[in-house]
């Protein structure tokens, strides 16, 4: 009788001990995944900023973006605002990209940066919000600094 107490014992304590492993196991590769996420979409966002190549930004254009670029000043369809940056980044061929700073801001990630094309020098600040674990393009703003 007091080895079967014993056995349920160890038993119980054996499955809370895993059952608490396996949620702190679970919880810490989520946020460790979650934090690689966010250097994914900087690389993905320079690469789409050096280059022009939007396909890098596609994976985060879903709903609706706030778009101040050349063309719109607003909230937009994320279709819209994709034609809208491959008409701004086939008028205006990135030389070269200055990224400026990244970070946090809340849960929130941006990213800003300096796109020199031609004689031209523009402003480029990204703001992604997660959204069912991955990131959203929120808000997207170009401006002209050329003198």
């Amino acid at each position: 009788m007091a080895v079967a107490l014993f056995y349920n014992f160890v038993q119980n304590l054996t499955m809370k001990i895993k059952g608490k492993f396996f949620a702190f196991a679970a919880l810490l590769f989520l946020l460790v995944g979650f934090q690689q996420g966010k250097d994914g979409v900087k690389e993905d966002l320079v690469s789409t900023c050096s280059t022009g190549d939007l396909s890098f930004l596609d994976p985060y254009l879903q709903g609706f973006v706030v778009a101040h670029v050349p063309g719109s000043n607003g909230l937009t369809s994320a279709e819209r605002c994709r034609s809208l940056l491959k008409d701004f980044f086939g008028k205006n061929v990135p030389d070269r990209f200055e990224l400026r700073d990244t970070g946090m801001s809340g849960q929130n990630f941006f990213l800003i940066g300096t796109l020199h094309s031609g004689r031209k020098k523009w402003n480029l600040y990204f703001m992604l919000a997660p959204q069912k674990g991955k990131y959203q393009l929120q808000q997207i703003d170009i401006q002209n600094i050329s003198l």
